[in-house]
């Protein structure tokens, strides 16, 4: 017959061959099926058709099929970016990865049965590891955890900084702020929660701000070494588009956008003489001045900028109940806000009712609509736990939702849009 050959193998994962003179030696690899086309120089060419089956032993009468469980060990990896760790697989047949959850957090290399694993950002991958054996295939999950790195003198978290953290800009204007951290890798631009308000660019390790529309955006900018840090960017409007880099100040007035409480328990119960209370909240932009009343006395208070603020007032056993609390506010140009609390006599705080979002709703407020109203219902909504998302001052999908919750709670007409009938209910405080 002349010369013999192999011309082509449709899936030489399956079965290979190899030439002994006028001998095909075919290999079963994994479970499945290929054709091989074999040729001879004097006689020509003709298919060949393979199946691989499981491998089965049999004693007398009795067959037993052998099957194949893909194992890992370890099967969760914890490791920070940079690191690298193995992780060995047992079984038989030939190992692939078959998927990633979360692809791009961890570089890999298979050599055999050892999986090597490298951190790249911060976050968790679970990969599918597979084998072939028998007619199937088996595939076993590893969990990849990958930190922060730290510094390795210190051993102290990697992190990032900004100079300035957040921004006030006009429609139109872009500014710059700087970047500081570790060495350990370029800084890239991850993200902004609202690119039609403002969006950034990076060039080694300076970030270029810009205002797009009205509203609040933080941009995320994360660093190779998976460390990552925010830039809150405030967009007023401007008549006029200029690109400078003078921060200008913002026309709405400061909100409370978070609020809590919480006791050391002395005395045996939340409110029990003796107590400690500490007291937190943060606001929608940073405040120049602000109070904290409880309970008729004024208490100190640590914190600066958008906050957390945070105060601690000591239960004399002598309080009225409920508790009352009081805080004020206000920024740079004077503009200010004021929101009072209740607390329970053996619970924690009542729901906030600020007097910056009861009674001021006067407009029709949708999609699209931007101002200090808005701005009073995200304050509103988040207080009454509907509402999760930034204060913005901007009405976009995410407060169209809140709106829509309410409205259900209220068995109104769920238009997502604030109307004469959602308005007089907010304005009583409901």
């Amino acid at each position: 017959v002349g010369t013999v050959s192999v011309s082509s193998n449709t899936n030489p994962a399956v079965s290979t061959a190899s030439i002994s003179g006028t001998h095909v030696i075919v290999q079963g690899n994994m479970v499945g099926s290929t054709i091989m086309t074999i040729c001879a120089s004097n006689v020509g060419c003709v298919s060949l058709y393979v199946s691989v089956q499981q491998q089965s032993t049999q004693t007398g009468t009795t067959q037993t099929t052998t099957s194949s469980t893909v194992t890992i060990n370890p099967s969760t990896i914890t490791l920070r970016v940079g690191e690298t760790q193995t992780a060995y697989l047992s079984g038989p047949g030939s190992y692939y990865i078959s998927a990633h959850s979360n692809g791009g957090l961890v570089s890999n290399s298979l050599s055999g049965a050892a999986l090597t694993i490298k951190g790249l950002i911060v976050g968790t991958d679970v990969m599918s590891i597979c084998g072939a054996s028998g007619n199937t295939t088996s595939c076993s999950s590893l969990t990849v955890n990958v930190l922060a790195s730290t510094n390795s003198t210190t051993g102290t978290t990697q992190t990032i900084s900004f100079s300035p953290s957040e921004v006030s800009l006009m429609v139109g204007q872009s500014m710059n702020v700087t970047v500081t951290g570790s060495s350990l890798g370029s800084y890239y631009i991850q993200g902004s929660t609202d690119s039609n308000v403002a969006s950034g660019n990076i060039s080694g390790n300076v970030v270029t701000i810009y205002a797009n529309a009205t509203g609040g955006a933080n941009i995320t900018v994360c660093q190779l070494a998976g460390v990552c840090g925010n830039i809150y960017a405030f967009v007023t409007a401007n008549g006029t588009v200029t690109q400078t880099q003078t921060t200008t100040t913002s026309t709405i007035a400061p909100v409370l956008t978070s609020f809590s409480v919480s006791s050391n328990n002395v005395g045996g119960g939340f409110m029990s003489s003796g107590a400690a209370l500490t007291l937190t909240f943060s606001l929608s932009q940073p405040a120049t001045s602000h109070s904290f009343v409880v309970g008729g006395q004024a208490i100190s208070l640590n914190g600066s900028g958008t906050g957390p603020y945070t105060g601690i007032y000591t239960l004399t056993g002598n309080e009225k109940s409920p508790l009352s609390v009081s805080v004020t506010f206000s920024d740079a140009s004077g503009r200010s806000g004021k929101a009072d609390f209740t607390i329970g006599a053996s619970a924690a705080a009542s729901t906030p009712s600020s007097t910056g979002t009861t009674g001021v709703f006067t407009s029709y407020l949708q999609v699209g609509s931007t101002g200090t109203e808005v701005t009073a219902l995200q304050t509103r909504l988040t207080a009454l736990g509907i509402y999760s998302g930034p204060i913005t001052g901007k009405f976009g999908a995410q407060t169209e939702a809140a709106v829509k919750k309410y409205q259900a709670k209220h068995k109104i007409n769920q238009l997502g849009a604030v109307g004469p009938a959602t308005r007089a209910l907010l304005n009583q405080g409901i």
